[in-house]
Parts: C-alpha cells; structure tokens; sequence
C-alpha cells in the first residue's frame, strides 16, 4: 500500500484505489528483489501469475510522475525516520516492513517498472 496510496495521490485519484494497490505491490516486489530479499524467479511469478493478470489492459504503463510518487511515500503514515517506509515480500512468503528505503531504490523501482 506504501506506493500504491503515493500513486493515488500523485494522479489526484485517477488511478483508481485497486489498480494503484497492484502498482504498489509490483514496485515493492522489484525493490525487495533489488535489495536481495526476493528471487527474480519469486518476483517474476508473482508479477507473471498473480498481478499483471487483475491490471486493466495488463501493462503497467501507468502515466504518473516518479518524483510526486516518492513525495506521496514521504507522507505515509508508516515512515518513522527520514527514509522511506515500505512493506514487501520476502522469499519466505511474508512480509517485511523496512524503514530505511532511499529515494534512489523508490526512483530506480519505478524506473524499471516503467521500462
């Protein structure tokens, strides 16, 4: 939810809750796999089989700016320190809350998810 509540708000609502909770948890997978808290194969599945499917039009080529995004995840209500917070997956199936996301990893995941 920590991208996908950014991504709302930087498109003013005009990505609806449920898709930008999709985004959200396609950007949070690439920064867990970045970070090495993911498998490619675990993150490939997961994007493959479980959230492309539900996307509209399957894509994620969503017209949001990166920069109002990381601003929108600067306001979450988890962030305790100066970084920013996030929620991920792990190999292990679960969840993993970080504090200590930099602005570059926020940047570089929507970077990619973008192509």
């Amino acid at each position: 939810h920590c991208f996908g509540h950014a991504i709302e708000s930087a498109t003013d609502f005009a990505v609806p809750h449920g898709t930008a909770v999709v985004y959200g948890m396609l950007l949070a997978n690439i920064a867990a796999r970045r970070r090495g808290l993911l498998s490619k194969e675990t993150e490939a599945f997961m994007r493959k089989r479980l959230l492309m499917p539900v996307l509209p039009g399957g894509a994620p080529r969503a017209g949001f700016d990166a920069a109002a995004v990381v601003e929108g995840m600067k306001k979450d209500k988890k962030r305790t320190g100066a970084k920013l917070a996030l929620v991920m997956a792990v190999d292990s199936w679960l969840m993993k809350r970080v504090t200590d996301l930099d602005e570059a990893e926020a940047l570089a995941a929507l970077s990619e998810l973008r192509g």
